[in-house]
């Protein structure tokens, strides 16, 4: 077992380049499941799953977020939010946005470790 859970970590890779068809629901489905069943400080579960596939609202999302890098104090960060030929999401079809609410203990550390196990049922 041990193997083969080192062995999911280690072909953990980046993806840039995804098929233009939305996901099937049920697969959808999995993956948040994969992500509520995570732990969290205190059980709290303080995440909130967003999924967008409306291709009108990623583009504006895309637009928005390139204007707000252009905001932060990174050279890199702001040459890619300059570049009009961009999309931060890489042509993703299907959006799942992890947020956690404020009020709870550790909402960045419970959003990354849904976050990991939504990647971990796809081995990515």
């Amino acid at each position: 077992m041990i193997n083969e859970t080192l062995k999911v970590i280690k072909s953990r890779r980046t993806t840039r380049k995804f098929k233009s068809e939305q996901i099937k629901n049920e697969e959808l489905q999995a993956i948040i499941e994969a992500g509520l069943y995570a732990p969290s400080a205190h059980n709290q579960q303080s995440w909130n799953f967003t999924v967008i596939q409306n291709s009108e609202l990623i583009k504006e999302l895309n637009r928005e977020s390139k204007e707000a890098a252009k905001g932060f104090n990174d050279e890199v960060i702001q040459k890619m939010a300059n570049n009009e030929k961009l999309d931060v999401f890489y042509g993703a079809p299907t959006l799942i946005i992890v947020s956690g609410m404020d009020s709870a203990m550790m909402p960045q550390v419970d959003c990354a470790a849904a976050t990991e196990n939504m990647l971990k049922l796809l081995n990515l």
